[in-house]
């Protein structure tokens, strides 16, 4: 592979253009095994707006893992910067999902007790401490 051709693997793939027709394929079949293996063997047109928002929130949650890891193991600094917009782009995505779903009541939380809040907060300081 040429030093230019850095941003293309094998398959075609361009970062900077995002995912390669495959990984669409690939993503659109595991959207409706995903679905039929969550609620039943239901046909995709009787999926509700909740249905498929609930979906797109997994979606999104998995790929928010997946860029998380891939940064984590990218080997050279574009690479990893690419992973890096591309987290952070699909960590927006899922909140304003999470938001929609919150705001018509499809997603409920409940707020954190205040104690316990800082109690997780001290924990975590502690640990950053023990690392540093």
């Amino acid at each position: 592979m040429a030093n230019n051709d850095w941003n293309k693997d094998n398959n075609g793939w361009d970062p900077s253009q995002g995912h390669t027709a495959a990984w669409h394929e690939a993503h659109d079949n595991n959207y409706n095994v995903n679905k039929s293996t969550q609620y039943g063997a239901q046909d995709s047109a009787k999926w509700t707006d909740q249905d498929i928002i609930g979906d797109l929130l997994v979606s999104e949650k998995q790929m928010i893992s997946s860029y998380s890891q891939n940064m984590c193991e990218g080997s050279n600094t574009p690479i990893r910067q690419v992973f890096k917009q591309n987290f952070d782009q699909t960590t927006q995505d899922q909140f304003q999902i999470f938001q929609q779903m919150q705001q018509r009541g499809w997603y409920q939380t409940q707020p954190a007790d205040g104690t316990m809040f800082q109690q997780t907060m001290d924990k975590c300081t502690q640990h950053k401490n023990q690392l540093a």
